[in-house]
C-alpha cells in the first residue's frame, strides 16, 4: 500500500514486471537487470528501488538493501512495504529498536499487514515478552489464518508456557498449513520429547532433517534423545552432525 505522486510508464512497467518473474524464478542477475533497466527509465519508481532491495538482502547484501530501501522510501514514504523490509533487515542485524520503528511506521500505512506484525512479534518474542508477542501472532493470524509461521510460533510461545494442548494444536496446524515446514515439525518433536513420547519425538526429528538436513537444532535433539534412549553410538552421531553444522550447545 501507498501512493506516490508517480506517474505509470509501460516501458518502466513492463520491465519492473519482467525483473519480477526472473526474481521469482531465482534468476537474480537478470532480475536486477530489468530492475536497473526500469529505474533508469524511471528514477523515481519506489517499487522497484524496493525489489532491488530485496534481490540485495537475500544475496546478503545489507549495505545496499538498505541504500535501496531508503531510496525507495524516499519517493514514497508511504510504501508499506519498503518500511516493512527495511525492519527486517534491521531485525537481522539485532538493532530491535530501529526495527521496531519500521514495523510500526508499516502498520500505520498498512493495519493489515499480516507479515509487519508477524515481525514485530518475533522482536518481542526474542525480548522475551510473551505478552506482546503472543498479541502480534494473534492479530497477524486474524489477518491471515494461513500464516504458518505465526502458527509455529504461537506454538512455541505456549510450550514455554507449558500450555502442551495449545502447543501442539498450533503445530500441527502450522504443518496442516505448510506440511513441509521443517521448524515446525522439529518444534512439535521437541513437544513429544518433553512429554517422554520418544517415538513420535523420533519420527517428527527424522521428518525435519528429511525436509532440512541443515536443521542443525533437529540434529542435536535427536541426538539427546538418542542418548535417553541408550544409543551412545548414534548420540554421538547426530550431535557431531549438529556441531558440523553449527549448533553450539545451550
Amino acid at each position: 500500500m501507498g501512493s506516490s505522486s508517480r506517474i505509470p510508464n509501460d516501458d518502466a512497467d513492463t520491465w519492473y514486471n519482467k525483473g519480477l518473474l526472473y526474481g521469482n524464478q531465482g534468476d537474480t542477475v537478470n532480475a536486477m537487470k530489468c530492475l536497473d533497466r526500469a529505474i533508469e527509465i524511471d528514477p523515481n519508481y519506489a517499487e522497484a528501488w524496493h525489489y532491488k532491495g530485496l534481490l540485495y538482502g537475500n544475496q546478503g547484501d545489507a549495505v545496499n538493501a538498505m541504500k535501496c530501501y531508503d531510496r525507495a522510501i524516499e519517493i514514497n514514504p508511504n510504501l508499506a512495504v519498503a518500511w516493512h523490509s527495511k525492519g527486517a533487515l534491521y531485525g537481522n542485524q539485532d538493532n530491535t529498536v530501529n526495527a521496531m520503528k519500521c514495523f510500526d511506521r508499516a502498520l500505520e500505512i498498512d493495519p493489515n499487514r499480516a507479515q509487519a506484525w508477524f515481525n514485530k512479534g518475533l522482536l518481542y518474542h526474542k525480548q522475551g515478552d510473551a505478552v506482546n508477542a503472543m498479541k502480534c501472532y494473534e492479530r497477524a493470524l486474524e489477518i491471515d489464518p494461513n500464516l504458518a509461521v505465526a502458527w509455529n510460533n504461537k506454538g512455541n510461545l505456549y510450550h514455554n508456557q507449558g500450555d502442551t494442548k495449545n502447543a501442539m494444536k498450533c503445530f500441527d496446524r502450522a504443518i496442516e498449513i505448510d506440511p513441509n515446514d521443517a521448524k515446525a515439525w522439529h518444534n512439535k518433536g521437541l513437544l513429544y520429547h518433553n512429554q517422554g513420547d520418544a517415538e513420535n519425538a523420533m519420527k517428527c526429528y527424522d521428518r525435519a532433517i528429511e525436509l532440512d538436513p541443515n536443521d542443525a537444532k533437529a540434529w542435536y535433539l535427536k541426538g539427546l534423545l538418542y542418548a535417553e534412549l541408550g544409543d551412545a553410538v548414534n548420540a554421538m552421531k547426530c550431535k557431531d552432525k549438529a556441531r558440523e553444522l553449527g549448533y553450539t550447545e545451550e
